[in-house]
């Protein structure tokens, strides 16, 4: 696993042109360093010279790391997540010896000159101050440059952690701080992975601290629902910003290495081993997406300019390299004398599990199936309701990965109207009303002979409908009921990935939706119309259809291999 977190890395620094670097480290010594995605390609370039890979650079990445070691103690320039990124390439470097000794003291000193009071840019100024992660990022930096004895900042560091485990929930899962511009924040689901991979890189190397007992604690409750959310195709869940970038099994597989190796060192090889096997899954999920060209850092086909899939923020020059930045964490934390297990509860599966209601997610596992059901969501990046179903070994983004946003945060090929899942609807009157604009409760959630199961209620202002949810080795069914004129099941059927079309059949009451080598079915006992509207989520276009039925209606969803 090393070596394919090392490929990993090769992999996505990689989709960097030489002409791209050159263009990029122009504008910084032009304008100056101005965020992490430099510091991070200078680090990553500097690992993979220290791995034999790219030795060709090793000038280029002088003059980058120069660059760098110049400026961050000087600006602002989101150190917080970048210092921890050098201080770990430095290591790589001193023991590679890929620099003479007094290049690599140069860079050493202007690291051990950083004033964590003046270079970064989220402090907290006491322990239960309520603030943003990037505060846990500049503490992981400041651990990083104590365990490396740069600089000995232990009260600055204990000050900052102080303020991050009191994030925690009851599950052990990171709530995150930040103020949500349009309503009650949701928490998003990735900012719950990289707190918990920070805080496991403190227990990881050795962090001793007054709060260590604390993050364990956290780390432990967590663990379990780590392998449970895991989708059989490997994928974290979906939900919030920076979702369904290739960063995320980088960092879901780097969280998963570090269990694999702090369950071994507990002596517990069977759990070890299960979370072994389930980073490799996250992995082949990274190498799934580098495989469909051209490659890119969010998981659709889109070109690059293009943005479609990303925010604001999360732009092609810093977020590629994150992947690389998230594969050497999971290189640092692997352990390859960890025996990998035959299998892991995303491929076993038979389970349902729940995070705790501030993350309101439920996840259903059967058969080689996997449904995800989000029961309130934030519309601006998905709808509630089911909003992943995905068959181990087929394409994920086939049937559905995430739901879709109501005028979303990121890019889109056209716009939406609507937020949307494959979620119950119903006509009253003229008006149809979405369950993936309502607030859904689970009455019941259940593993039982043969499937798993789940009972759903979705309150759309004062409309109600009742869904139900099974899930086995046959395929997955969604029932829908409600007191209107018409009730029905939404189907977004997968069309477009940004280079190639699916093939779309609808014959009646069977929709057939073909991509890649598998087919994935939907059949009613109702009919299914087509609302002859396109929706678009990160990974494409997609078709809107309807099956609808008097008083109730089902749809059964199988994907199998062409």
């Amino acid at each position: 696993m090393k070596n394919t977190y090392i490929e990993i890395m090769d992999r996505a620094f990689g989709c960097y042109t030489k002409e791209q670097i050159a263009d990029y480290y122009e504008r910084v010594k032009r304008e100056g360093l101005t965020e992490h995605g430099f510091p991070r390609l200078a680090s990553n370039l500097g690992v993979l010279i220290c791995h034999g890979r790219h030795k060709e650079l090793l000038p280029l990445f002088i003059d980058l790391m120069d660059l760098c070691c110049e400026q961050m103690p000087k600006v602002h320039a989101a150190n917080d997540f970048s210092v921890r990124e050098v201080v770990t390439c430095l290591l790589e470097v001193e023991k590679a010896g890929i620099v003479d000794d007094a290049k690599l003291a140069e860079w050493k000193s202007a690291i051990s000159g950083l004033d964590p009071w003046k270079c970064y840019d989220c402090i907290a100024k006491k322990p239960d101050q309520i603030i943003g992660n990037w505060t846990l990022f500049n503490a992981v930096s400041e651990y990083a440059r104590v365990w490396v004895k740069l600089e000995d900042v232990e009260e600055y560091m204990e000050l900052q952690i102080a303020t991050q485990i009191i994030r925690f929930d009851e599950c052990g899962m990171y709530m995150d701080a930040a103020v949500h511009p349009y309503s009650e924040y949701v928490y998003p689901i990735l900012y719950d992975y990289v707190p918990r991979l920070l805080f496991a890189f403190l227990i990881n190397f050795g962090y001793e601290g007054k709060h260590r007992d604390a993050i364990v604690e956290a780390l432990e409750k967590s663990a379990d629902l780590t392998l449970k959310m895991q989708s059989v195709t490997g994928e974290i869940p979906f939900g919030g910003r920076s979702a369904q970038f290739m960063h995320n099994e980088c960092t879901e597989a780097a969280l998963l290495e570090f269990y694999a190796s702090y369950f071994a060192k507990k002596g517990d090889s069977k759990k070890a081993g299960q979370f072994k096997r389930a980073a490799r899954l996250a992995a082949e999920n990274v190498l799934y997406w580098f495989d469909s060209a051209p490659m890119k850092h969010v998981k659709n086909r889109y070109s690059i300019e293009s943005k479609i899939g990303c925010e604001a923020y999360a732009y092609f020059d810093k977020y590629m390299i994150t992947a690389a930045s998230m594969a050497y964490v999971a290189y640092l934390y692997a352990d390859d004398s960890v025996a990998e297990a035959e299998t892991c509860p995303a491929i076993e599966g038979g389970y349902v599990a729940q995070t705790s209601d501030r993350f309101h997610k439920y996840f259903l596992n059967k058969g080689g199936y996997f449904v995800e059901i989000e029961t309130d969501s934030d519309k601006h990046y998905e709808g509630s309701g089911v909003g992943r179903v995905q068959k181990l070994g087929a394409p994920p983004q086939i049937c559905l990965s995430a739901g879709f946003g109501d005028h979303p945060s990121y890019g889109t090929e056209i716009k939406n109207w609507h937020s949307l899942s494959l979620c119950s609807s119903c006509l009253i009157g003229d008006t149809v009303y979405l369950g993936a604009h309502g607030v859904y409760t689970v009455d019941e959630i259940e593993a039982r002979d043969g499937e798993c199961y789940a009972a759903l209620t979705c309150h759309i202002g004062d409309v109600v409908t009742n869904e139900t949810v099974t899930v086995s080795e046959k395929g997955v069914t969604i029932t829908a009921r409600a007191d209107a004129d018409k009730v029905g099941i939404e189907i977004p059927a997968f069309a477009f990935d940004g280079v190639e079309n699916s093939h779309i059949h609808v014959a009646g009451s069977v929709m057939t939706v073909e991509y890649k080598g598998f087919a994935c079915t939907y059949k009613t006992n109702g009919q299914i119309f087509d609302v002859k509207e396109d929706i678009c989520n990160r990974n494409g276009r997609y078709r809107r259809f309807r099956a609808v039925g008097e008083g109730e209606v089902s749809v059964s969803i199988t994907i199998e291999k062409l």
